[in-house]
């Protein structure tokens, strides 16, 4: 079973092997190192969450060699009471018939700009 790990990385002459060396040398294809999502059977220094290196470890038979460092998230809503206001307004622009639809279309612009919409 082949495990691949997509990783985004500067490619240049040391990634592709020699095959793809001499062929992008022929064609004068491959200029300058660029960044790219590449697929590959190893990774290092890669930051993975828990749940898929879990899944690497225990189903596919992976390997860790070394942990640099480890960071900690607890889940939490900061923004809660902030996303409850714009939907009130919301709520309350369209409720109100005799109200301008623009006051409507200010909250869902600035509930859009959360999300960066």
């Amino acid at each position: 079973m082949y495990i691949y790990i997509y990783i985004y990385i500067c490619v240049c002459f040391v990634h592709i092997g020699e095959v793809m060396t001499a062929f992008v040398e022929e064609a004068d294809e491959f200029g300058q190192p660029r960044d790219s999502l590449i697929s590959s059977h190893f990774a290092t220094l890669q930051l993975f969450a828990i749940p898929l290196l879990q899944y690497y470890l225990n189903q596919l038979g992976m390997e860790v060699t070394r942990v640099y460092s480890a960071a900690r998230y607890e889940e939490s809503r900061p923004f809660a009471g902030l996303v409850d206001r714009i939907a009130a307004g919301r709520r309350a622009a369209d409720a109100d018939a005799s109200g301008s639809k623009a006051v409507g279309e200010m909250w869902k612009l600035i509930g859009n700009s959360i999300y960066g919409r």
